[in-house]
């Protein structure tokens, strides 16, 4: 499904949803090269760090993408100290 509709959140989310953690993270890499402005595939991914610093890098580099997005905002400063 990712390789035939590259360009759709849902099908790529339902296929990171299906795999266990490390598939998860690379179907999840692959679909921020083709949806690098999708807030909700950056928040998987970052749901999918175990480590705060992980998550918290996982963040800043979608708003690198995507830096009018009040829920990323939100979500990196939470993991702030």
């Amino acid at each position: 499904g990712c390789q035939n509709c590259p360009g759709s959140e849902d099908v790529w989310l339902e296929a990171s949803h299906l795999q266990d953690g490390d598939n998860a993270k690379i179907i999840l890499a692959n679909a921020v090269q083709h949806l690098p402005r999708s807030v909700r595939i950056w928040q998987a991914a970052a749901d999918l760090e175990d480590d705060v610093d992980k998550k918290r890098r996982v963040f800043w580099k979608a708003l690198e993408y995507i830096p009018n997005s009040v829920a990323l905002w939100k979500a990196a400063i939470a993991l702030e100290k």
